[in-house]
């Protein structure tokens, strides 16, 4: 017979080479769509992200690009995102880079950053909870003086509230301008004439009790007739992790901190305690505990005590982020990116100081750690270029924003989201839905 096996090649290849897509196909599942309660996930799944808290899903504007969570439905391309799946060794990979690239940009003449201060001090390369001052640049707002962390050996440092120094990065205006002059004098005039307002931190607000003496429910030197030159105390919530243990009265208690007049930011230290070490009442006596205790000694020890409060705060954030990131080694979520079907954009969260700093955006053609993410059990997506879990900021507002930070009640600038606790909203605010739409 003139037909042999050759007659059969064109068929055979159809055959073995959709056998051969399904072995492949199958594989990447197997890798990737391991299952999250009920949900599996196949590479470039469509999907649509709803929030758990308002129902209300993901979407990207066409005007600025930035992600908002206020959609009703995921019917339009905007609301439509593409699953690309990204490996465990990846992540590592796409960090150590993205840190490689901030070290070579702030070394490099093309750069453009500066990194010496008006003294001539170098910045440490310090980032605050808000991913501000490693170099220098005019970090909360455009028209303030470009600013960095120094070492606290610097001569021209000043040393904020968290105890931590900077100095500001602009050369001093020259002694022949008499405008510099008179409003730089008018300025200190009026800065030394203000009242000193003393406020609690803003992570630990006072509660507003008050014990049985009336004391306590905002920052008053209340046993200054006692002691005087005592730095102002109120009692706060169980909450609050810098507050000091607990006294008599079965609450906790922390000292406040002289309110900025200059900077947002970087309040200036507290003045000098000359008198007697002063701390708030322990006892119903209304006898202060450390009485007995000599002044000298006393005051080297809340002067330690103070210190290591304030490292402790200063770096709170960065033991948060360590401990988000060794939680991805119990949890073991999926590494995914996500690909807008409106702009086909990765969606990257921009890092301080970029226009979009801790907002989500699918503008981006580059897959870089900014735009990895890892899918937690719980429904929560971590961002893993700033370490911060995504929310929904202002929840309730009309266009309301996906974001990797939170703001306090005094704060004018996102912090790192790392901490669900820190978040004023319920924890369905961090959490969300991914549902798959199929063509």
């Amino acid at each position: 017979d003139a037909c042999s096996s050759p007659c059969m090649t064109p068929m055979w290849n159809t055959l073995l080479g959709a056998a051969a897509g399904l072995i492949v196909s199958a594989g990447l599942f197997a890798i990737f769509a391991r299952t999250h309660g009920e949900m599996q996930l196949l590479p470039q799944q469509v999907v649509g992200l709803r929030s758990r808290l308002t129902g209300k899903y993901m979407q990207v504007a066409d005007d600025d690009g930035l992600v908002y969570v206020n959609a009703n439905s995921s019917t339009a391309a905007s609301a439509r995102f593409r699953i690309i799946p990204l490996s465990a060794s990846t992540i590592p990979t796409l960090r150590s880079l993205a840190a490689a690239h901030d070290r070579a940009v702030s070394a490099a003449t093309w750069g453009g950053r500066e990194l010496k201060t008006r003294s001539g001090c170098k910045c440490s390369g310090f980032s605050n909870e808000h991913g501000f001052g490693r170099y220098c640049h005019a970090w909360e707002v455009s028209y303030q003086e470009a600013w960095c962390y120094v070492n606290d050996t610097c001569k021209g440092a000043k040393r904020g509230s968290f105890g931590r120094y900077s100095e500001v990065c602009t050369p001093e205006a020259p002694p022949d301008d008499p405008l510099s002059y008179k409003d730089e004098q008018r300025y200190e005039e009026e800065v030394w004439k203000a009242p000193e307002v003393w406020k609690a931190p803003p992570s630990c607000p006072c509660s507003g009790f008050s014990n049985k003496h009336g004391f306590g429910s905002s920052c008053q030197a209340w046993e200054s007739a006692l002691s005087p030159g005592q730095t102002p105390w109120c009692y706060v919530h169980d909450n609050c992790s810098f507050a000091k243990q607990r006294g008599s009265f079965g609450r906790k208690h922390i000292e406040c901190e002289p309110q900025s007049y200059n900077h947002p930011r970087l309040s200036p230290p507290p003045p000098p305690n000359t008198t007697v070490f002063a701390r708030r009442l322990d006892n119903e006596a209304g006898i202060p505990l450390e009485g007995l205790v000599h002044r000298q000694t006393a005051r080297r020890l809340v002067s330690t005590e103070r210190h290591l409060r304030q490292l402790a705060r200063s770096h709170a954030h960065e033991v948060e982020e360590v401990t988000l990131l060794h939680s991805l080694s119990t949890t073991k979520p999926r590494y995914v990116a996500l690909v807008s079907e409106a702009t086909n954009g990765f969606v990257t969260i921009g890092m301080p100081p970029d226009k979009f700093e801790l907002l989500a955006h699918a503008t981006s053609a580059a897959l870089t750690a900014a735009a990895a993410f890892a899918i937690l059990p719980g429904g929560e997506l971590m961002a893993l270029g700033p370490v911060a879990l995504l929310s929904v900021c202002e929840p309730y507002n009309a266009k309301a924003l996906l974001c990797a930070g939170h703001k306090g009640k005094r704060d004018s600038n996102r912090k790192f989201l790392r901490d669900v606790k820190k978040l004023p909203l319920p924890t369905s605010a961090t959490q969300f839905t991914i549902e798959k739409i199929w063509w």
